[in-house]
């Protein structure tokens, strides 16, 4: 691992929209390593020269404040955790450095974005613009932890690149999990994907760290995931992604989600939240034309926590403080 690479990312505030410094220091290692690459017109980095190998996925930004990006110049590596003094940015340096060091060992094609902590911004721009349907299958490299695959549980991939990711993984303790909002959900769209642990730990937080044996085994876990899958996976079938405000409530076949849409009036437009009897988790894009997806997440746990969930939306109809509970928040 190049520890001296690794502190010099790190050292870089790169909060959302101020990805400036990044963005350069990325392109001028790209440059100082002969890796060619494009900048689209959001300032997304980004190399689709060989439609027959993987796609890798990481962002440039990061939750870091005034004061966290100050302080980034004083994370330091002690033993096998590097940490600092707030938020040092592990979401997503760590997944950006996996670029970094896989690129130096094996050619890919890759997806660096901007303002991801804001709602995936600058994927959504990318993906608007390019169609990457013929790539085989790509990673997201944007999970905390060490040994996380999301993938089939979150419509990222289909179950058979879920079980050969699995397959890989075992030998690194990487297995199946679910998770919440990333570039995965828009770059899935087009092709198999999954959003895999990439070392660090209390993210958006100033306990924020990053363990270092870990990033390295996400690093050869990617490497192996590259040498040894060679099939094509096309995206997954989705649920029926249903963005904006709309009438309307519908069922998938018994499937288990959580929703929230929207009746139109004359006037305004009402936040209904229903809840089916479930364990399964998934935040459509309706919601987030409101929220932001921490947002979303954050208020249906408290939702859940108040009881105020019903099994079908006709139970709603005679709660009338909802507008109330929501106020401030959708």
């Amino acid at each position: 691992m190049d520890k001296d690479l690794l502190l010099r990312l790190f050292r870089i505030g790169n909060s959302s929209g101020n990805e400036k410094a990044a963005s350069e220091f990325i392109k001028d290692y790209f440059d100082s390593m002969g890796i060619s690459y494009k900048e689209d017109t959001y300032g997304n980095i980004y190399n689709l020269e060989d439609a027959s190998l993987p796609i890798l996925n990481a962002h440039m930004d990061s939750v870091q404040g005034y004061e966290d990006e100050i302080l980034s110049s004083f994370i330091k590596i002690r033993g096998n955790i590097m940490s600092g003094y707030g938020v040092i940015g592990g979401d997503d340096k760590c997944g950006l450095f996996v670029i970094l060091e896989v690129l130096k060992k094996r050619k890919v094609n890759f997806i660096i974005t901007r303002e991801e902590e804001i709602g995936c911004v600058g994927i959504n721009h990318f993906m608007s613009q390019n169609d990457i349907k013929e790539f085989p299958w790509a990673l997201t490299l944007d999970r905390y932890g060490s040994g996380d695959i999301i993938c089939e549980k979150n419509d990222y991939g289909t179950k058979e690149f879920e079980n050969a990711l699995y397959e890989v993984g075992k030998k690194f303790g990487y297995k199946p999990a679910q998770g919440v909002y990333s570039d995965a959900d828009f770059i899935s769209e087009d092709v198999s994907c999954a959003n895999v642990s990439v070392g660090y730990y209390a993210h958006h937080t100033k306990k924020e760290y990053v363990v270092l044996s870990e990033l390295q085994n996400s690093i050869n876990f990617v490497i192996k995931s590259i040498d040894t899958i060679k099939q094509n996976f096309s995206a997954p079938q989705k649920f029926a992604y249903r963005g904006g405000k709309y009438s309307g409530y519908y069922s998938y076949d018994d499937e288990d989600f959580y929703d929230a849409y929207y009746k139109s009036y004359e006037t305004a437009h009402q936040c209904c939240i229903t809840k089916k009897k479930s364990t399964k988790t998934i935040f459509l894009p309706s919601l987030n034309d409101y929220v932001s997806p921490e947002g979303a997440k954050s208020l249906f746990e408290d939702l859940e926590q108040s009881g105020i969930l019903y099994e079908d939306d006709s139970a709603f109809e005679e709660y009338d403080d909802i507008d109330e509970l929501l106020r401030g928040v959708v």
